[in-house]
Parts: C-alpha cells; sequence; structure tokens
C-alpha cells in the first residue's frame, strides 16, 4: 500500500469534505497569490458546492491507496 496526500476542508458550520487533490492545489482554486485575496464563488464537489468565504480551515490527510489486489494463500 502507497500513501497519497488529500486535502479535508471543515466549514465554519462543522460540516467537513474531502477533496482528491493536494491541498497547494486545492487552494489555487480560489487563492489569488497576486492579490494576496480569496476569490468569491463556490467549488463544486460531485454531489455539493461549497462557497469559499465559509471555509474554517484546511488540512492536509494521509490517504491509503491499494496498489492492487492481492490474494491470501
Amino acid at each position: 500500500m502507497s500513501t497519497t496526500i488529500i486535502t479535508k476542508v471543515i466549514m465554519d458550520s462543522g460540516k467537513h469534505y474531502e477533496f482528491d487533490e493536494h491541498p497547494e492545489d486545492f487552494l489555487k482554486r480560489f487563492y489569488d497569490e497576486e492579490t494576496g485575496e480569496i476569490k468569491q464563488g463556490f467549488i463544486h464537489g460531485e454531489d455539493f458546492s461549497i462557497n469559499v468565504k465559509h471555509i474554517s480551515s484546511i488540512e492536509n490527510v494521509e490517504k491509503k491507496i491499494n496498489e492492487g489486489i492481492g490474494f491470501l494463500k
């Protein structure tokens, strides 16, 4: 098994969502490095959308990945 880093987003309401992308890539979707400000809008997941103004925190989460199917002998 190997691991990858995904992004866990915690909202100001306490709800949390996971995105299968590295936190640095996730931040690029709504943070403008030139101005240092958060862009307005929504980020869309598979079955939800979140308003970026309501994100409370972002965490790195290590997720284990199966690299194949193994058989027990």
